[in-house]
């Protein structure tokens, strides 16, 4: 999920005037509050440092679906009324009509939340499959590198 926020967020802000006008056109939070215009990128921004550093990731999941999913619904709407535009986050690396880029970018930001929610959603205390039969040190330096995970609260990672 990093990989692709570092990427987008980035392309977005190389002509923000032109991402605006063009975002705009299209999203229906953009067209009711107007800073979100300016703001959307650096959401994008936010998201990759949080799931960069692993920082509150199943929550940062379900913010990234819900965000991720409205956006795919107006573009697909966009789509069936056949406007189009051009890719506003590539418009100068790749010339793409809106309904490919945007609309791949966000099917797969929501595949991919989805997927986080449900890797990471809290079901028992119960270390998961993949952590069974892990040495005691492997399981701590997981729980360094992870501490959202439901179950590493449990776990003494001090030595």
């Amino acid at each position: 999920m990093w990989i692709q926020f570092s990427i987008f967020w980035i392309f977005k802000i190389i002509n923000l005037v032109r991402f605006v006008d063009n975002f705009a056109k299209y999203d229906i939070i953009s067209k009711r509050i107007k800073i979100y215009w300016y703001l959307y990128p650096f959401f994008e921004l936010i998201l990759w440092i949080f799931y960069l550093f692993h920082f509150h990731t199943f929550e940062i999941s379900i913010f990234t679906f819900i965000l991720s999913w409205i956006t795919l619904i107006w573009l697909w709407r966009a789509t069936i009324k056949k406007q189009t535009w051009d890719c506003v986050c590539m418009w100068k690396v790749v010339k793409l009509k809106i309904w490919r880029t945007s609309l791949i970018e966000n099917i797969s930001m929501v595949l991919m939340a989805i997927w986080m929610i449900v890797a990471m959603r809290p079901k028992t205390n119960a270390l998961p499959v993949r952590m069974e039969g892990q040495s005691q040190e492997a399981i701590i330096q997981h729980c360094e590198l992870m501490p959202d995970m439901p179950w590493c609260d449990k776990i003494n990672t001090k030595y």
